[in-house]
């Protein structure tokens, strides 16, 4: 009678195994768990903090992807804080946005409001994911800084600017006046101005006038250059002086005239080092 029994036993389990193999279940795994859905922003900037400069009708892009890919569309929810910025004051931005099925990546876009930005005033944004899709560690804020962008008008740089210094590591000197004397257009974001008596704190009176370039084709960066040139016929016994600009270091402000510029002046002796001229007003 146990040997009868053992036998059915045997059969049914055989059974129960063949029947799960004909219908692809398997008996000796557990099924496969499917991974989390999280929201991050992929910025430009890696520190998940940028500069905005606000003009208007001007919009601040911010990329936000998920972490996968689904056929249905997907909701991500923001919440926005500020000790200063206020929505429909300084800005406006949705509370959410909806990535749709088949992608994971779309767009929040920030608009600063122009008006709300006065000249001087600066707002520190806090975006953060929040909602039922939780953003990813680390990558689920940004901080976005709201400034007055301030057009470039050429013309308003010319002048005197008799609170500038010059600094070559041994300690400013100044103020003293070098003076805009002219300025060129050379395409719809970008220019040259004339300075003369610039870097006077080095040279001394007089110097020849020199040639900058500007660049303002970024808000958020506006870069000046100074080419390689003469700026001395005569300096002392050593002959001519050649200014040439650090490349990637200067920037000017169209909101105040002012230019930070970096440079390296030499003769055929060897080089004064490396300088630094605050040109303000």
């Amino acid at each position: 009678m146990k040997n009868i029994l053992r036998i059915a036993f045997v059969a049914v389990v055989a059974l129960s195994v063949n029947s799960c193999k004909k219908n692809n279940v398997s008996v000796d795994k557990d099924p496969p768990l499917s991974a989390p859905t999280n929201a991050e922003f992929s910025p430009a900037t890696k520190s998940f903090a940028a500069l905005y400069y606000v003009q208007s009708g001007s919009v601040y892009a911010i990329p936000v992807g998920l972490t996968n890919v689904s056929n249905t569309d997907r909701t991500v929810s923001f919440t926005y804080s500020s000790a200063t910025a206020v929505a429909g004051q300084q800005y406006n931005a949705p509370a959410s946005l909806t990535i749709k099925a088949g992608t994971a990546l779309d767009t929040l876009r920030l608009a600063g409001i122009a008006a709300g930005e006065p000249l001087g005033r600066s707002d520190v944004l806090k975006i953060k994911i929040s909602g039922d899709i939780p953003g990813v560690y680390q990558r689920d804020s940004i901080v976005i800084t709201l400034k007055h962008y301030c057009d470039v008008v050429l013309s308003s740089f010319t002048g005197a600017y008799n609170n500038s210094y010059d600094d070559d590591g041994f300690g400013p000197y100044g103020p003293y006046t070098p003076t805009i004397t002219g300025v060129t257009s050379t395409g719809p974001t970008s220019g040259t101005i004339t300075v003369a008596n610039f870097a006077y704190g080095e040279l001394g009176d007089p110097t020849l006038p020199i040639k900058i370039n500007l660049d303002w084709s970024n808000p958020a960066n506006f870069t000046a250059t100074i080419p390689t040139q003469t700026i001395s016929n005569s300096y002392g016994p050593y002959g001519a002086v050649t200014i040439t600009g650090i490349l990637g270091t200067n920037t000017f402000s169209s909101c105040d005239n002012t230019f930070n510029l970096s440079y390296t002046m030499y003769v055929a002796a060897g080089s004064f080092g490396d300088i630094t001229t605050v040109m303000a007003r």
